[in-house]
C-alpha cells in the first residue's frame, strides 16, 4: 500500500527548507481518518492538532501540525486505483474481524 501511496507522491514540490514533510504512512493514515470520520480538511487538520488519539494514530511527530492545504494536496495527489486499493484493504480487514456494522468516530460528535 505504501508504496503505491509513493509512487502518486513523487512529483510533489520538495523543498530543501521549510517543515519537514509527511511521511508515506503519515499521508496513509491521515487519508483513512478523513474518509472513515467523513471529515473536511479544515476538520481534519483541526482534530490532527487537537486530538492526541487522531495524532498517535497519524504517527505525527512533535511540531508536525499539517495544515488543511498540506493535508488536501497530499491526500487529493492519491490516484483513484490508490484510494480504492485503500478501500480494498481496509473491507477485507473488517470483514476478516466479520465486522457487520459501521460505527461513526468515536471523538466526533454526531451533527
Amino acid at each position: 500500500m505504501l508504496e503505491l501511496i509513493f509512487t502518486d507522491l513523487v512529483g510533489l514540490k520538495q523543498t530543501d527548507n521549510g517543515r519537514t514533510g509527511m511521511s508515506t504512512e503519515q499521508i496513509l493514515r491521515c487519508a483513512i481518518l478523513k474518509q472513515y470520520c467523513n471529515m473536511s480538511y479544515e476538520e481534519l487538520a483541526f482534530h490532527l492538532a487537537d486530538s492526541t488519539t487522531f495524532r498517535s494514530f497519524a504517527r505525527l511527530g512533535r511540531g508536525q501540525h499539517p495544515s488543511a492545504s498540506t493535508l488536501q494536496e497530499h491526500i487529493n495527489s492519491l490516484s483513484e486505483e490508490t484510494q480504492e486499493a485503500i478501500n480494498r484493504a481496509i473491507l477485507g480487514h473488517a470483514a476478516k474481524l466479520e465486522s457487520t456494522r459501521g460505527q461513526r468516530c468515536a471523538s466526533i460528535p454526531p451533527r
